[in-house]
């Protein structure tokens, strides 16, 4: 979901995040049996382009728009491109540098919710610029890469993973054992609680009957009464323990409800 990068010791790591809606679709295509869909990186709130040009290789671009014959405007910049990078960019086509000569006229900042470079060309440079494509021109295309998506598989060894969907695939099992694993506990749980309250109910209507007394008893005796009439205790973890205690190993109540 959210991607990682790093280095570790003899191995570095890319994974791009990718849209939860796509996953959960494809988690579900598992649990159906159905192929799963091909993924495309996704980073949220951005506005741009993405498509897969090879095996593990997708190439991402901004936007950008002509919206008269001298004037553009750049709208989003390719993901993890930050604002003050295209800036310098412009700034620098706007001043000119020693090798290079002026090219743009004139550039204003508009931004508000989103980013809005807009530019101003002279007719010479606007044709230039539409001559090798305005996204080229403007450094708005970038590649990003899944072929280094390096990460610990279920059994802890390191693992290249090729596609994207072999992360899912992996994730599933182990996550469907750990559900397994929730429920079971949930079920005990659920199960010791029931079986306390009903012993504490059954515990009270004795009293109540008058067929238990527990006024003026040592508490070893109780015990022993209670688990004569087939009254478990409880641990710590509220597990039932069922094991006698002995009067001559008050120790072993400790930890006894």
């Amino acid at each position: 979901v959210n991607g990682t990068d790093g280095i570790g010791s003899g191995w570095s790591t890319n994974i791009p995040p990718f849209n939860p809606k796509d996953i959960v679709s494809n988690i579900r295509a598992m649990m159906n049996g159905d192929e799963l869909m091909d993924m495309k990186p996704w980073f949220r709130g951005w506005d741009g382009f993405i498509e897969r040009i090879s095996k593990d290789k997708f190439k991402m671009e901004g936007n950008i728009e002509q919206i008269d014959d001298n004037t553009i405007e750049i709208t989003e910049l390719p993901a993890r491109m930050w604002t003050i990078t295209m800036k310098e960019y412009l700034l620098q086509g706007l001043a000119g540098t020693d090798k290079v000569k002026p090219w743009i006229k004139d550039m204003q900042e508009q931004h508000g919710i989103g980013i809005k470079f807009v530019i101003t060309l002279t007719d010479e440079e606007m044709k230039k610029a539409l001559s090798v494509g305005l996204k080229e021109k403007f450094k708005l295309t970038t590649t990003i890469s899944t072929s280094n998506m390096v990460a610990f598989d279920p059994q802890g060894r390191i693992k290249k993973y090729d596609h994207v969907n072999q992360i899912l695939e992996d994730y599933y099992h182990v996550r469907l054992d750990y559900y397994q694993r929730r429920k079971d506990q949930l079920a005990t749980q659920f199960s010791n609680q029931l079986e306390k309250l009903s012993c504490q109910a059954r515990f009270i209507k004795l009293i109540i009957d008058k067929e238990l007394v527990v006024s003026n008893k040592k508490r070893l005796d109780l015990i022993e009464e209670l688990q004569s009439l087939k009254f478990p205790g409880f641990d710590k973890n509220n597990n039932p323990v069922y094991a006698k205690i002995k009067k001559e190993n008050p120790e072993s109540l400790s930890d006894i409800e």
